[in-house]
């Protein structure tokens, strides 16, 4: 092979040396430029973060406050309930009071004669005392654990 020539070798260092600032000053632009994109993608990234976690609260907050208007529903639902039962149970414990009081002055004016203002066999008097009044406490019982129910 043949040895260049040193006014070649000179020439092409003098090129060299005229092309070396441009490409720095490229290669710096394209870093910047690299650098300014990977910040902008970096600030769109944080901003889409940022979005979907306000979103998350807000979605969060639409259920909790459903949440509560369902709880203050049921609570109201289950108050208006609650005093019905308890009203309806009253009546008729003392229907049951009344009925009772009548047999008795019954039996007591009338000493067991025909003649009679108010009278009730002996298994009318079981049967509204026992099984029906067994019923509507149970009744009363399963409604109150129902309502209730602190398992929540």
């Amino acid at each position: 092979m043949e040895k260049p020539d040193n006014q070649d070798y000179n020439s092409i260092t003098e090129q060299f040396k005229n092309i070396e600032p441009e490409l720095e000053k490229e290669v710096e632009k394209e870093i910047s430029t690299s650098k300014q994109n990977k910040d902008a993608d970096f600030e769109a990234c944080e901003l889409r973060k940022s979005e979907a976690e306000a979103k998350e609260k807000e979605l969060k907050n639409e259920k909790l406050a459903l949440e509560n208007k369902n709880l203050s529903q049921s609570i109201a639902f289950r108050r208006n309930l609650t005093f019905k039962l308890q009203k309806f149970i009253i009546a008729w414990m003392l229907f049951l009071g009344v009925v009772v009081v009548c047999q008795g002055i019954n039996n007591a004016i009338t000493f067991n004669t025909t003649n009679t203002w108010f009278y009730l066999p002996e298994n009318v008097i079981i049967a509204l005392l026992g099984s029906t009044t067994a019923t509507f406490v149970g009744l009363f019982w399963v409604v109150i654990k129902y309502f209730f129910n602190t398992k929540d």
